[in-house]
């Protein structure tokens, strides 16, 4: 073994060495979180995605009184081995020396020192219960399997990338646009090749895709809830958005007494806790940012538990039962609601979607609106110069792929969720690696 080689397998252990301590040391110091979304994972929730609950399912059937802690210790060698791999391919991609490494293993521990400190419920992402903590070790292997993909375009890749797409979507509903994300990337990939069949199964896989989400999230509440449906809450997130935007005057669209009736109590309930758009500022900023404070509110004081009123006064009192009904409600109301909203909804949406950029990389915040910006145009000049003299550069497939997911997480979650630090943080990591591997392409190409 040569002496570079040495270094390289000296550095690779110190690597190893320092993600152990630091995120043993998490655990260690703060133990296994629980917040307020993690009874609905351990209890097997109708409503939440079957991947996560499943896990903490089996840790629970090995080790009995003790899974708590199970889960704790092999979330964090899951998020080990993640950052590791990760960490390593960015590594050899860019050709880093030892202090390039140690900078991206900085990159990759950051979102996990930032969050709890930045994030409302001031969550470990590693050891809390939380679906986060297996979605975030995944997203960077997904990444990595992506940027395999582009540069090596093996098929191997492709089905891993969508593999892993498809548990990471099973796992955090609003990741579904890995999904997208993947079509696009194994288009890019196959199209120009000139093959239509690859470009067929290509489109067949995408929308296979979305049937075996469909089956496993029906299968696991068979198995669990006794009934054979899907996440019953999807259209009550969705019409929170719609809601917080809309106008009393909105319910003379509606014709079906019935609807109408419950709208007009839904609303009514709103507006007397001035949840609404009303209650905000002038300026589309200020709705937007008043609709993060207020979009759970609608969801669940205004929509959930309204329709629950309303559903249970006819004598259903079934969970299941009457969340699918609120369902139909949801459904039928999003359509004729939105042509009447849309025009508050789109900038509330477009807002919200760069409030989840400037997240992805820094904090809401005049400072880090300012930051965000030059460091999103440095990236986009940076993957320019580096296509126009290799349309293969590893270093700019990296910036284009970290922000096409970023993009896709940030404006994907404003349309139905708020863009907050936890769904974002996806995108820092793979980021800031692809910025700094880029800059050093362009650096040596240059040196040339």
């Amino acid at each position: 073994m040569g002496k570079n080689d040495r270094a390289k397998a000296a550095t690779h252990v110190i690597i190893f060495i320092v993600l152990c301590a630091f995120f043993f040391g998490i655990l260690i110091k703060f133990g296994v979180g629980v917040y307020n979304d993690s009874d609905q994972y351990i209890t097997m929730h109708v409503r939440r995605e079957p991947v996560y609950p499943v896990f903490l399912y089996l840790i629970r059937s090995l080790f009995g009184d003790r899974w708590m802690t199970a889960a704790g210790v092999l979330q964090t060698i899951m998020v080990i081995f993640a950052s590791y791999d990760f960490i390593l391919y960015i590594s050899d991609t860019a050709g880093f020396k030892a202090p390039g490494t140690y900078l991206i293993g900085v990159i990759v521990m950051a979102p996990y020192i930032v969050t709890p400190f930045v994030s409302h419920m001031h969550i470990n992402l590693s050891v809390g219960i939380m679906s986060e903590s297996i979605a975030m070790p995944m997203f960077l292997g997904f990444f990595v399997r992506m940027h395999k993909m582009l540069i090596g375009r093996k098929t191997g890749d492709t089905i891993a990338a969508l593999f892993l797409a498809i548990v990471i979507s099973l796992t955090r509903s609003n990741l579904i646009i890995l999904l997208v994300a993947w079509l696009i990337v194994a288009l890019a990939v196959y199209i120009p090749r000139k093959k239509i069949i690859g470009v067929l199964l290509i489109i067949a896989a995408f929308i296979g895709s979305f049937a075996v989400r469909d089956v496993a999230t029906k299968s696991y509440n068979l198995r669990f809830n006794d009934r054979y449906v899907g996440n019953e809450f999807t259209k009550q997130t969705a019409l929170a958005n719609i809601f917080y935007a809309t106008d009393r005057a909105a319910g003379e669209r509606i014709e079906d007494d019935e609807l109408k009736g419950i709208f007009y109590v839904l609303y009514d309930q709103m507006d007397a806790y001035g949840y609404s758009y009303l209650y905000a500022g002038d300026s589309a900023a200020d709705r937007a940012v008043y609709l993060e404070e207020m979009h759970d509110r609608v969801k669940f004081d205004v929509i959930e538990y309204g329709l629950r009123d309303v559903i249970e006064a006819t004598g259903i009192h079934d969970y299941i039962d009457y969340n699918i009904i609120a369902e139909e409600y949801c459904s039928q109301l999003i359509p004729i609601l939105f042509p009447a909203c849309i025009g508050r909804w789109i900038p509330d949406m477009l807002i919200m979607g760069l409030r989840g950029l400037v997240r992805s990389i820094s904090v809401c915040s005049t400072v880090g609106y300012v930051i965000a910006a030059v460091l999103y145009a440095v990236a986009i000049c940076l993957m320019i110069l580096l296509f126009r003299e290799d349309k293969r550069s590893p270093g700019a497939i990296m910036i284009a792929l970290s922000l096409l997911l970023i993009l896709g997480n940030a404006f994907g979650t404003a349309m139905i969720i708020m863009c907050i630090s936890r769904y974002m943080v996806y995108g820092f990591a793979t980021f800031y690696s692809a910025l700094l591997t880029g800059a050093t392409e362009l650096y040596r190409r240059r040196r040339k």
